[in-house]
């Protein structure tokens, strides 16, 4: 999170000949990075936190899930997917627009 409340969310892929693509079948039947995915995945993130025992670990998580939801609800929230083409050696991030 930066300091002004917003998050990035990123997705590391693998990239070859300047070409990478995210799961079209992923969390909840959702396209990976789709507004439906994140919304999955948090659920996802929820629901196993609520199964961890140690107190401080949970507080840590509940408060992680709290400040991404707060900031997709803000609309300060953005995602990317990173990848490093293999033959270049270059990091590549592409933007993903996720939204409501």
């Amino acid at each position: 999170m930066a300091d002004d409340g917003s998050v990035l969310i990123l997705d590391s892929k693998q990239m070859k000949n300047m070409a990478t693509k995210v799961e079209m079948n992923a969390a909840g039947g959702f396209p990976q990075m789709s507004d439906g995915w994140v919304v999955q995945v948090l659920k996802n993130l929820n629901n196993a936190a609520r199964q961890v025992t140690d107190p401080l670990l949970k507080a840590e998580l509940m408060k992680i899930l709290n400040t991404v939801e707060a900031a997709r609800d803000s609309g300060n929230f953005s995602a990317a997917i990173i990848a490093v083409d293999k033959s270049s050696k270059e990091l590549i991030a592409v933007p993903v627009k996720v939204g409501k």
